[in-house]
C-alpha cells in the first residue's frame, strides 16, 4: 500500500491496480486530460483518413503516374507494409523513450512524409512517402489508443480500449465524407 498526494487538499490510499483505475477516472476530463484525448482522437482520425483516401483518388494516380495493375497494388499496399513495420517498432520506441515522444515524433513523421506524397516527382517517392506514413500510422495507433483508454471517462469492468475501437467505423465515415466534400 502507498499513499499519493495528487492534489494538495487530499491524499489517496492505493492499495490495488484498481484504485489506480479508479483516480485516473477520477480526474479525466480535468485539466490537460481533455488536451490529450483530443490531440489522440485527432491522431486516430488522420490515420483512418489517409488509410481510406487512396481507395477515393486510386484512378486519378494511376493516370498521374501511368502505373500498372501491379504497380498500382504496390503504390496500395505501401501503407499497409509501413503499418505493420510501424507495429513491430512501436512498442519498443515506446518503451525506449516513451509515449509523448513516440507520438510527437510519429505525428509530425506522418505529416512530413504525407507532404513528400503529396509533391511525388516520380511513383517511387510515393511507395516510399506512403510506406513512411505507414510506419507513423502504426506507431500512432496502439499509442494513442493507450492515451485514450488511460485519460477517457468510461468507466466500468469492459476493457476501455476495446470501446474506444469501436468507434473506427465513425472516423473511416467522417474521413470518407471528408474525401467526398473535396470531390464535390
Amino acid at each position: 500500500m502507498s499513499t499519493q498526494e495528487l492534489d494538495h487538499n487530499y491524499r489517496y490510499e492505493i492499495k490495488s491496480p484498481d484504485d489506480v483505475s479508479q483516480l485516473i477516472s477520477k480526474f479525466a476530463g480535468k485539466g490537460k486530460s481533455n488536451k490529450v484525448i483530443w490531440l489522440a482522437l485527432i491522431g486516430v482520425f488522420i490515420d483512418a483518413y489517409d488509410l481510406t483516401t487512396l481507395s477515393f483518388g486510386i484512378e486519378q494516380v494511376i493516370s498521374e503516374f501511368s502505373l500498372s495493375p501491379v504497380m498500382t497494388g504496390v503504390v496500395a499496399s505501401a501503407i499497409v507494409c509501413g503499418t505493420i513495420v510501424g507495429n513491430l517498432i512501436g512498442g519498443w520506441l515506446t518503451d525506449k523513450i516513451g509515449r509523448y515522444r513516440v507520438f510527437m515524433a510519429d505525428m509530425v513523421l506522418f505529416v512530413i512524409a504525407a507532404i513528400v506524397a503529396g509533391f511525388a516527382p516520380n511513383v517511387w517517392v510515393l511507395i516510399l512517402a506512403r510506406f513512411i506514413m505507414g510506419i507513423s500510422v502504426g506507431i500512432d495507433l496502439p499509442v494513442a489508443m493507450s492515451y485514450l483508454s488511460e485519460f477517457s471517462k468510461f468507466n466500468g469492468s469492459s476493457n476501455k480500449a476495446a470501446r474506444l475501437a469501436a468507434w473506427c467505423p465513425m472516423w473511416y465515415a467522417a474521413s470518407s465524407v471528408c474525401f467526398g466534400l473535396v470531390l464535390a
